[in-house]
């Protein structure tokens, strides 16, 4: 934040000069090379990115340090939406290149080709219906869809592909499911 506050009196006095020292982040390694392998597989490091059903907001602060992205971060609950705000805010981050939303991929509705990247921390398999809803929010010729996946990405894949996204391309690769 930029800016001077005068202010006048009858006495001369010396300014206190106050300094804004953001915390430093403490994100697990596992974490750090969790986001990392997103980038790299995704080849994207700047744009705008989307962020649903948010953890405990580290992948997201990871992302934001080791790329350019411009990351707005939804979860449904309004308690950890708050909390990840202070979070945030006491490292320098939120407001500048990340905020924080209360939404959900059925409900938050973004501009159609604005991301770059779209990242699911968690999902359910069997309720990933919203995939029609997000997916023209996703640039064409090189936005994609992240979904974090375990052991679900042969069913999952299946499922996506019968939905029948025009152009779209399903595949999995170290972990994570890829919508391109």
């Amino acid at each position: 934040i930029e800016g001077n506050i005068f202010a006048f009196g009858g006495n001369e006095v010396q300014p206190t000069i106050h300094q804004y020292l953001p915390e430093k982040t403490n994100i697990p390694e596992y974490t750090i090379q969790k986001a990392k392998s997103i980038l790299e597989t995704t080849g994207i490091s700047e744009g705008y990115c989307y962020v649903y059903n948010l953890g405990d907001g580290d992948l997201v602060m990871a992302l934001a340090e080791n790329s350019t992205l411009r990351i707005t971060a939804l979860d449904p609950d309004p308690v950890k939406v708050e909390q990840l705000r202070i979070k945030f805010d006491a490292v320098g981050l939120y407001g500048e290149r990340v905020n924080i939303q209360l939404g959900d991929p059925y409900s938050f509705k973004s501009p159609p080709y604005i991301a770059s990247l779209i990242v699911f921390e968690s999902f359910e398999a069997e309720d990933i219906d919203y995939i029609k809803s997000i997916y023209p929010s996703v640039r064409a010729y090189g936005g994609t869809i992240c979904f974090i996946a375990e052991d679900e990405s042969p069913d999952v894949i299946k499922k996506i592909e019968a939905m029948g996204l025009a152009q779209a391309n399903v595949k999995a690769d170290k972990n994570l499911l890829l919508v391109t």
